[in-house]
């Protein structure tokens, strides 16, 4: 039995989070079909983003219509009505979804996250953060990333120049949020990897004359500003182990100090023990309790990198800023002593043993030099800076 109704003229248009998209709108919403039977104004979700299938869709459902076909017509309604009730449900997400902006609210809330330290978790907030907003254009319901789309954001941190390993501690902590949130759910982020190219140490040495140049107009700034530079320059300590090094770690009568690095420090804490040079024994503080320098280890411990920030932008406007070898930041300076060690003939388990990095062969697992070795070395390879007059 035939089914009389004139052909319908129909117009497409998109919607996201329940509001009309503008035709230049850049968010991908989704596509409607709108027409008119018998005066009527009838309007289906055509359940896609893509404009392509939009249009292919909407012009097979009003099709069913001039062909008269009453019964295809039906089955069209019930196919799209399925594909609106999905969208119904994105638009107004269920106990189990996710919208992107609450995402880091949710862990952060959540009793089953791990226990994390204040500066740990500003890395993971900024990391999620990150994540959400560039979600939230897709879908707005995160619980549905698929291990594409999980791609596709790697890829995109990638155009973006992130280094391997700072795509690697994103893919982590998402993959860790899905442990937490969505237990039960395939976590997209599982066996995910950047694509590993070979790249020169992101962070360039320094010569002497950059080093004696960063000291000198950090000293300007403040006592604990240059101290930090040479600390950095003498030591090859991290930004937070050396803004943030006790007094009881400095041996005076010994002239050493002992450090256990923060990065290492929950997975396989060990100790290092730093030679301390008379140069750099003529600026650390006499506290004799307490961080050596409390503003900075206050900055510092604020976890907004504040202090990282600020003392790379001092190195890199006295130190001719970044090059093709690297950037200029504080961890220059870290660079900058195992370059001086290497090139000074210092074995590799002597420089592993101020650095605190692992031992690269199986005969640097068995040697263990001993801290009157490292400071024969330090001696022989570091070129002294007068921490006083920086001549």
């Amino acid at each position: 039995m035939g089914y009389n109704m004139p052909a319908p003229n129909g117009n497409l248009y998109r919607r996201f989070d329940g509001h009309y998209l503008k035709a230049d709108d850049p968010r991908e919403g989704v596509w409607y079909l709108r027409y008119k039977i018998h005066g009527c104004r009838h309007a289906v979700c055509l359940g896609t983003t893509d404009r392509e299938t939009a249009q292919h869709r909407a012009a097979e459902h009003l099709s069913r219509i001039n062909r008269q076909d009453r019964d295809g017509y039906l089955r069209s309604l019930v196919a799209l009505g399925k594909l609106a009730q999905a969208e119904l449900d994105g638009r107004n997400p269920r106990d189990d979804a996710l919208a992107p902006e609450k995402l880091w609210e949710r862990y952060e809330a959540s009793r089953r996250r791990p226990q994390s330290g204040e500066g740990t978790l500003s890395n993971y907030e900024s990391q999620v953060k990150r994540f959400a907003a560039w979600i939230a254009s897709r879908t707005r319901n995160v619980a549905s990333v698929s291990p594409e789309t999980a791609e596709q954001y790697v890829r995109h941190l990638e155009e973006e120049k992130r280094t391997p390993a700072t795509v690697r501690a994103h893919v982590a902590t998402l993959a860790r949020v899905w442990r937490v949130l969505l237990p039960d759910a395939r976590n997209p982020w599982t066996g995910l990897h950047p694509t590993e190219t070979h790249q020169v140490n992101p962070y360039r040495r320094l010569s002497l004359q950059e080093v004696k140049q960063a000291a000198k107009a950090a000293r300007k700034i403040g006592e604990e500003e240059h101290a930090l530079i040479v600390l950095g320059y003498y030591t090859a300590l991290r930004m937070t182990d050396a803004a943030c090094l006790d007094a009881a770690a400095y041996d005076r009568k010994a002239l050493t100090l002992t450090v256990t690095p923060e990065k290492t420090a929950r997975r396989k804490p060990q100790p290092i023990t730093i030679p301390v040079l008379p140069e750099l024994a003529q600026v650390l503080p006499a506290a004799t309790e307490g961080p050596l320098l409390p503003r900075l280890c206050a900055e510092q411990r604020t976890g907004h990198k504040s202090l990282s920030k600020r003392i790379a932008a001092l190195i890199r406007e006295t130190a001719g800023g970044d090059t093709a070898e690297g950037k200029a930041s504080f961890h220059s300076l870290r660079a900058t002593l195992v370059s001086l060690m290497d090139e000074a003939g210092a074995p590799q388990s002597v420089t592993d043993s101020i650095t605190g990095h692992a031992p690269r062969s199986m005969h640097g697992r068995y040697a263990h030099p001993d801290t009157k070795a490292a400071r024969t070395w330090m001696e022989k390879a570091l070129p002294r800076i007068d921490t006083k007059g920086l001549k």
